[in-house]
């Protein structure tokens, strides 16, 4: 791991007197140190918050741990280091509390055991409300206890500090999964640094998975390119989280220039939209989708989620028109997510009706349909994966005939 990319990002916390002032300025409280329980959120447990004030939602519930509570990305709130909105920081702000300013909460292994035994998930997520990088000792002793009770743990980070070799190779050890959080909206000191973790633990046989917080850039936008680039390479997997922007007012406006600067639209955000390819496993721009359907009018999407979208407006496939009408009908928050899961159901239905040789046979026939629709030349597509997995199956396939 370079250490320059490091020093370069701790340059941030050195002006201790312009951070001083900030702090006095604001007028806020730090975290109390309580002890590492368990606990849920809206997002990993079913509560019904209806009637209920800010403030009286908490969810006690749940499969998450928070070694470390805060994060240091708001330690100056007017220069915030991820250019997004944090649900956290907005949470703790009505409490006055000093969110940019991370303290670690007190460890009691017995009773953080005790809790975890009582859950019925098979995984915890490390890292809800603050940075498990901020005290990674503190955060691979948690992982540890989470293999202990035999369930697996996912840290959720940022990477702010540097996890030593022995710390990683620990979490490595016990399976550790760890999710770290990039966007090409990031600093290029901190991308550059955290895609070198995550190669690093990959090489060293980790468990990881990039996190990847999208934006629909303006055309053209090299953050754009950085952002397909990272989305699309097969070194590691990927996990993509659509950027949380909140209302755009003057205020925003004038504070965070930069949450408006990436966005196509004011008050907008999120990812680009995109529509998940099953004839190449893959979800792509809408615009490449569309000009692949355009050329190949028969194979359009036939799953109930599509069905429903050429029922409601009257759309029947029968010309370039049509393909261009059914993609401005997509609702691409809703439709195209409901597409994806249809699109993963059913390929998970067939993988599961085969054994690994039909499976590799069936991936030779898409490849030979991939070259034949020419999808690297027209669509700018990569395909040379299908070789990589049924490299992958083939080898899997040798080992279980040895044995």
């Amino acid at each position: 791991m370079k250490e320059h990319t490091q020093k370069r990002m701790d340059e941030f916390y050195k002006d201790k007197k312009e951070l001083k002032e900030i702090e006095q300025k604001k007028g806020l409280k730090k975290y109390k140190v309580i002890d590492i329980r368990l606990k849920g959120t809206n997002k990993t447990e079913k509560v019904n918050h209806e009637g209920k004030e800010h403030g009286r939602m908490q969810v006690l519930k749940g499969n998450c741990i928070d070694p470390v509570r805060g994060c240091p990305s708001y330690a100056n709130p007017e220069k915030p280091m991820c250019p997004w909105d944090c649900y956290s920081e907005e949470a703790v702000r009505r409490y006055k509390i000093d969110f940019g300013k991370p303290i670690s909460m007190k460890l009691k292994e017995r009773l953080l055991v005790k809790d975890m035994i009582g859950t019925q998930s098979d995984w915890i997520r490390i890292g809800v409300d603050g940075a498990p990088s901020w005290n990674w000792e503190l955060t691979v002793r948690c992982a540890e206890l989470v293999n202990l009770v035999q369930k697996v743990p996912v840290i959720i980070t940022r990477m702010w500090r540097t996890i030593t070799m022995k710390q990683l190779q620990r979490l490595i050890d016990i399976g550790t999964i760890i999710h770290i959080t990039v966007s090409a909206a990031d600093r290029e000191e901190i991308l550059e640094r955290n895609l070198e973790i995550a190669k690093d633990i990959n090489i060293m046989g980790g468990k990881v998975v990039l996190r990847i917080v999208t934006f629909a850039y303006r055309p053209g936008d090299c953050r754009e390119k950085k952002q397909e680039k990272m989305m699309y390479q097969e070194e590691i997997p990927v996990l993509e989280q659509p950027g949380r922007l909140m209302r755009v007012t003057e205020n925003t406006k004038r504070k965070n220039s930069l949450w408006v600067e990436i966005v196509h639209i004011a008050g907008g955000g999120g990812s680009p939209e995109r529509y998940y390819l099953r004839e190449l496993h893959k979800n792509l721009p809408k615009n490449k989708v569309r000009t692949f359907y355009s050329r190949n009018k028969e194979m359009m999407c036939s799953c109930s989620s599509c069905a429903k979208i050429k029922e409601k407006n009257g759309i029947r496939i029968k010309s370039v028109a049509d393909i261009s009408r059914f993609f401005d009908e997509i609702d691409y928050m809703y439709d195209s997510r409901e597409h994806f899961v249809n699109s993963h159901s059913d390929e998970r239905e067939q993988i599961q009706k085969e054994n690994v040789d039909m499976i590799v046979k069936r991936l030779e026939a898409e490849e030979r349909n991939a070259e034949r629709l020419n999808i690297a030349h027209n669509l700018g597509e990569d395909i040379s994966f299908y070789k990589k997995w049924r490299a992958s199956l083939e080898g899997l396939s040798h080992k279980r005939k040895e044995s």
